[in-house]
Formats: C-alpha cells, structure tokens, sequence
C-alpha cells in the first residue's frame, strides 16, 4: 500500500484496484497452494480477505482521529 503514494507519488487506480486484487490473490494463492479447493471456497477466502483487511484499515483511522 505504501508503494503508491511514495513511489507513484498518488492515490489512482493502482491503490484503489490494484490493491485490493492483489490481496484477493494472494489469499486465493495461499488457500490452494498445498492443494486446489473448490472455487466457492477460494472466492470466499479473497473476499475475506479484502473485508478484513478493509476493517483493519478503518480501525487504525479511527484510532488515529484526536478527540474534541
């Protein structure tokens, strides 16, 4: 996620949809990497990756925002 805004110098497309696919990837690659399972399964497991990554992401935010 870093990459983007230091290296691109912005927020586009790449950290957008990029990101998040990327993410779903990998989670789809490590749940099948020992054996393949079913495309159910590998679906799921991308997208809960991408839902909890999301909600780590929001946590920080609001851990971050300064009180009144």
């Amino acid at each position: 996620m870093a990459v983007c805004p230091l290296v691109l110098r912005g927020y586009g497309a790449a950290l957008f949809l990029g990101v998040p696919f990327l993410m779903g990837a990998v989670g789809a690659f490590v749940v099948n990497r020992d054996e393949p399972r079913p495309l159910g399964i590998t679906l799921r497991i991308a997208a809960m990756t991408i839902v909890i990554a999301g909600v780590g992401f929001l946590l920080f935010v609001l851990e971050g925002r300064s009180a009144w």
